[in-house]
């Protein structure tokens, strides 16, 4: 009976010039066979299962989003406020109404997009406020 390879510090001294560094294929097993069990079978039809009622709710949220995305009353001067729909990021409005394929904007009635809108004010008027400061140095107005 051969015993498994020895890849100890007794065949490092040796040399490696009885067995191969790496084991053979046949050493490893790398060919198994899987036995089904009643688990098995019942797990990957309740996971089926679930994914399938995952993708009908994705696709009812889906739908509501882009309905809520199609009203005319969500949009304002270019920008989306469109209350109700879940999405942070939604597309872009080409100019004959549909969504552009790769250009996202921000919607504004959304959560985190309420908190965009109020940073981007911000940014505004410190931009305005600095360039009027700025203009009028410029012109040689003194306080």
């Amino acid at each position: 009976m051969e015993s498994g390879p020895d890849y100890g510090i007794g065949n490092l001294c040796r040399g490696f010039r009885s067995r191969p560094i790496l084991p053979k294929i046949q050493d490893v097993g790398l060919v198994q066979t899987q036995k089904l069990t009643t688990r098995a079978v019942v797990d990957s039809r309740i996971m089926s299962m679930g994914t399938n009622m995952s993708q009908e709710y994705i696709e009812s949220l889906r739908a509501r989003n882009d309905a809520i995305w199609a009203e005319r009353r969500s949009w304002f001067l270019g920008f989306y406020f469109g209350t109700g729909d879940e999405r942070l990021w939604a597309p872009r409005r080409i100019s004959n109404g549909e969504q552009h394929p790769d250009k996202r904007i921000i919607n504004f009635a959304h959560p985190m997009g309420k908190q965009a809108a109020q940073i981007l004010m911000l940014a505004y008027f410190i931009g305005t406020l600095a360039t009027i400061i700025v203009t009028a140095i410029f012109l040689g107005y003194s306080w």
